[in-house]
């Protein structure tokens, strides 16, 4: 979207860039409210903004429908 650090912080509340910086680093996360706010900010889905968890939801969610397959037969 263009924006810098500084104008996403401003835009979800923060008072300083650093979360912003922190969250672009994956240094931390972000809370669900803040995530969805920087879905509507930025444009684009949380799934798109954090990658690799999303690659680590689906792997964990494909194992245990596997457990529960094997648990269930």
């Amino acid at each position: 979207m263009g924006y810098t650090q500084r104008e996403v912080a401003r835009l979800l509340g923060h008072r300083s860039a650093t979360h912003i910086s922190d969250y672009e680093r994956g240094k931390r996360l972000p809370s669900l409210e803040t995530a969805i706010k920087l879905e509507v900010v930025l444009c684009a889905p949380v799934a798109f903004l954090f990658p690799d968890i999303r690659r680590r939801a689906i792997a964990e969610a494909k194992q245990a429908r596997r457990r529960n397959e094997s648990q269930s037969t």
